[in-house]
Parts: structure tokens; sequence; C-alpha cells
């Protein structure tokens, strides 16, 4: 029987699995002989092949990988916290090492954890696995070879989804990758149970026990008269919430609480994007205003300006204006372009780039002039017009790849038109209060917005065959600087 144990990190789940697996090794081994001591340091490599230990009845199999003092910190923790249970250890942080374990097969095994199992996998080799469905199609036929090999096997996971975890595609598909094996798991176990504060609920039965409800049974759900399901208003203001959380969480430094990625969650994720454009504009606005009643220098000004924004957002959407350029100034094929902008490490044009662009938001935001509340509604709007842009090319346009962040967000919302329509009607609301603050920049604005759109289309077509969260985040900086250039061309030429 497999037995999945999931729950938030430092939940107390690795306490629960250890002891839970101790109880089904010995309803496995009444009759039988007592498991085999652990060695003196309670670690035991996988066996090579030339090994003739006898084969373990009650084993635990480390996938986390020795390095580094907090990794090291955790596994002594651990084998503290295992020490007289009798399991014999096994370091498995590869899926090569879960077939040459030598375990007997009325063993019970225990595997902690999946995630580390996971990254393993994902990022163990040069370049990174990214093709979601063969990995964890690969991690789940492994697993299921191994609970054929044994009595019992209890897989701890850890929620992933609610740890808050930021980063940009490589980190939403290590997210995306664990939750599959969660559910293919989830699938096959006849126990799955969650584990939260150190109280344990069971969410699917074994067999012979009464099945309460499937842990994918949705809650507050029913059907439409076409079949679709269609939620309960609660949930949807629920749904609606998570999404606005996840958004400051991807898009902001602002803390938020810790809630489940699921891509029901991510569905509005886009929608809720614009209201972090909300905040970064607030901000903007407060300094400018501040800047002007203590008749600050236009150079402190303009340097002001940029910084509050960037304190909000951690620039974030810099670094993807960073990786285009770096991928740009390659010349290379598209598909080495794409590779380049997944790089982490910052080449020169990218140094270059980012501080062509940052000394001329600072001019022209010293630049602006501020005559009144109208002008600071105008300059306040600039970043809620330049993320409407943003999100509808994500949701618009073709990806460059299966996995990535952008490609996260259109499969969440790719059977479902609502959230394309609700960031169209923010995008035409922000257009109108742009228009009716001030009509030229209003007008010119959003011409500025959807001609910055065409051509990020037709470069993510032509140099990297499709569009990616880089290329988003590099489409927002440019809307960003093109609309506060309109601004003070316009209101140079007394057209405000």
């Amino acid at each position: 029987m497999i037995c999945l144990v999931w729950g938030p990190s430092a939940s107390g789940k690795s306490a629960w699995a250890e002891t839970r697996a101790c109880e089904l090794a010995q309803g496995a081994s009444s009759g039988r002989a007592t498991p085999e001591a652990a060695p003196a340091n309670g670690v035991r490599p996988a066996p090579d092949e030339t090994e003739m230990a006898a084969p373990a009845r009650l084993a635990y199999f480390a996938t986390m990988q020795r390095g580094g003092r907090e990794a090291q910190a955790r596994i002594e923790k651990h084998l503290a916290q295992r020490a007289g249970k009798e399991f014999v250890t096994y370091e498995t942080p590869m899926l090569s090492a879960l077939a040459d374990a030598l375990v007997d097969a009325s063993a019970t095994v225990l595997l902690e954890d999946l995630g580390n199992l996971v990254a393993n996998e994902m990022f163990g080799a040069e370049t990174p696995n990214t093709d979601i469905e063969e990995l964890a199609g690969r991690i789940y036929a492994r697993l299921l070879d191994l609970a054929g090999r044994v009595r019992h096997l209890v897989v701890v996971a850890d929620a992933v989804g609610e740890a808050g975890w930021r980063g940009g595609g490589l980190t939403l598909a290590w997210i995306e990758c664990c939750e599959t094996c969660c559910c293919l798991l989830a699938n096959a176990a006849g126990e799955v149970v969650e584990v939260r504060g150190g109280i344990a609920q069971t969410v699917k039965y074994p067999p012979r026990a009464k099945c309460h409800r499937d842990i994918h049974e949705p809650a507050h759900t029913s059907l439409t008269a076409k079949g679709r399901p269609m939620r309960h208003p609660i949930e949807s203001l629920r749904a609606a919430g998570r999404a606005v959380v996840m958004a400051f969480s991807t898009f902001s430094r602002i803390p938020m609480p810790q809630i489940c990625w699921e891509k029901a969650n991510m569905r509005y994720l886009m929608c809720a994007f614009v209201l972090v454009g909300a905040v970064v504009g607030a901000a903007q606005v407060a300094w400018l205003a501040l800047a002007g009643a203590l008749g600050l220098s236009n150079l402190l000004q303009g340097v002001g300006y940029v910084l509050v924004a960037v304190g909000v957002t951690g620039g974030i959407h810099l670094d993807g204006l960073a990786d285009v350029a770096d991928a740009l100034s390659s010349h290379a094929e598209p598909a080495r372009k794409v590779e380049i902008m997944k790089d982490p490490h910052a080449g020169a044009f990218a140094l270059i780039a980012l501080v062509c662009y940052l000394m001329a938001q600072v001019a022209l935001a010293g630049e602006a002039g501020i005559s009144g509340v109208r002008d600071l509604v105008a300059l306040g709007l600039i970043p809620l017009a330049s993320r409407c842009t943003a999100g509808l090319a994500t949701l618009v346009l073709p990806s460059a790849s299966k996995h990535g962040m952008q490609q996260s967000f259109r499969d969440a919302g790719r059977t479902d038109a609502r959230p394309l329509m609700l960031l169209g009607a923010e995008g035409a609301l922000v257009a109108c209060a742009m228009v009716a603050v001030r009509p030229v920049f209003g007008l010119g604005g959003v011409v500025v917005c959807a001609a910055c759109a065409a051509l990020a289309a037709r470069r993510a077509r032509k140099e990297f065959g499709g569009f990616n969260g880089d290329q988003a985040g590099c489409l927002l900086q440019t809307c960003e600087l093109a609309l506060l250039a309109l601004f003070v061309v316009v209101q140079k030429a007394g057209l405000i």
C-alpha cells in the first residue's frame, strides 16, 4: 500500500510519517525476524553490486543531498528523530538510487521527501529538465515500481505551493511538478493524510476503511445546466482573494500570507496583477507629492520615483528587461536565446541595458512637472496601464516553451475566457481614466501601449519563437518608459 503524508513545512508530518511507518512495519512483520539494526552513524548509502547485506525491512530513503550547513542541520535533526526506531537509512537523492536499494519484499519504506527528489532530478543535470509531464511521469513510475517491490511505501510530500516560494519559471515548474507527482500518488495511494500543526487528518482511507471523501473532491462545487463545474459564490470570492495574494507574492515584496498555489487560484492572477500596479502608482504619486512639497531637485525627484518602484516590486520586471537584452545581443537561434534568458547570470549587455534604462527613467521622472492633482493621477495610472498591457500579452501571445511562468498563467485560464475579459475590462477602465484626467496624454497612451505590445509580439515571434515571462517584464518596463516620455513631451508642448 502507498501512504502519502502531505503538509506544509514544520507541520509535524515527518514525525507522524515515521510513526505510521513503524505501525505498518509491525503489522507486516508479525511472526518475522526483527529488522536489522541501523549502522552506527544511522546512515547507509545505497548499496552497490558488491554489498552482501541482508535486505532491510524498515527502511528510510533520504532524498536530501548532503551539502551546506542548513541541509546538514536538517539531516542531523531527522537522524535524532529516528533514533531507536530501527530504521535503516539509505541515501537516495536520485531515482537511480531507488532501484539499487536492497530492501525485503515485506519491508515498509519511508521516503522523505518528494520535493527534494523532484528538485534533484530537475536540476541535477547541467541543463534543468523542465518537461514536467515527462519528469513527473518518470518519478511516478519509479515510485510505483518501488511500491510494487515492498509491502508498504510511505511518501512524505511538502505543500510547496503554500510555502510562498519566490522566483521565475523554474521555481514555478518545480512547484507544478511536485504538485503533479502528489496528485498522481494520491490517486494511486490507499491512504492520504494531511498533517498541520502536528494534527493529522486522513482525507483518503485504505480500501477496507470507510472512505469519507476523496482528496480531489472539489469543495462548494456544483454543475451548471451544461455540465460544467460551477463554484459557490463564497468559494469564488476566496479564489479571487487567493489570486490577489499570489499576485503580490509573485510580483512585489509586500509580505503576504501563505496559500496553496493551485491552477484554479492562478486563473485570475493576471487580473490581480493590475492591483500591484495600483500600489506602485500610489507609492510613486506619494513620493512626487512629497518631493514637490519639500521643493526637492529634479534629480532627487527622479531618483526617488525609480527607487520607490524598485522597492515595491523588488526589480522583478527589470530582471526581465536585462534577460531580454542579453538574449538579443547574442544573435543566436531562437531556442538558444530562450536558454540565455533562463540563465541567472547577467551579461555585459544586460548591465548596459539596465543602466541606460534607469538613467532615462530618472531623467524623465525629474523633468515631469506636477501642476496639480490631475498630473499626479495621470502619472499614477502609468504602472496600471503597463501591467494591463503586459498581462494581456501574457494571456494572448503563444508561449516560447511548454513550461514557465507565462505558460502556467495561460494554462490556468485556458478553458475559461473570463480572466481575459476581466483583464480587458480593467485595461479599458485605466484607458478611460487616463483620457478623463489628461485627454491628449490618455489617447496617446493607448496608442503607445498598443504599439509597444505589437512590437513585443513581433519580436517574440521573430527572435524567440514565442512569448515568456521575461519578455512580459521587458514589455512592462518599455511601456512605463514610453508613457513617462509621452507625459513629458505632451507637457512640454503645452498640450496638458
